[in-house]
């Protein structure tokens, strides 16, 4: 009989933590020869006071765009995950263009006050 220890070595160890969805979606994105998210893939707006802000994010991928606001007082890092869930979902869903790379110029953020995330 197998141990715990030996059941668990045996299983495959996942790539990336099960919150990560950022890392996921890249593992998505490689399965498909797409290239990987850039440190720039995502814009974020930061809006109300310092003290308790909210956070807008936006993840251009693909053709499509995706952008959720998160709650007040949520941290920039998780509205970046919860934005990659979401495009992950709709890549899974036959969103997005799967096919292969997409080539073209993208538009520049509208708002004066994106920021790099």
């Amino acid at each position: 009989a197998r141990t715990p220890t030996q059941a668990a070595a045996a299983e495959p160890v996942p790539l990336v933590s099960p919150g990560n969805w950022i890392g996921r979606l890249n593992e998505f994105l490689a399965q498909r020869r797409h290239p990987p998210l850039s440190k720039h893939a995502f814009a974020s707006t930061k809006m109300g006071p310092d003290h308790a802000p909210t956070f807008s994010v936006r993840l251009e991928l693909l053709g499509r765009v995706v952008e959720q606001r998160g709650s007040t007082g949520q941290p920039l890092q998780d509205v970046k995950h919860a934005v990659a869930r979401a495009a992950l979902e709709e890549l899974r869903a036959g969103g997005c263009g799967t096919q292969g790379p997409q080539t073209g110029p993208s538009p520049p953020p509208s708002p004066a006050n994106v920021q790099a995330a």
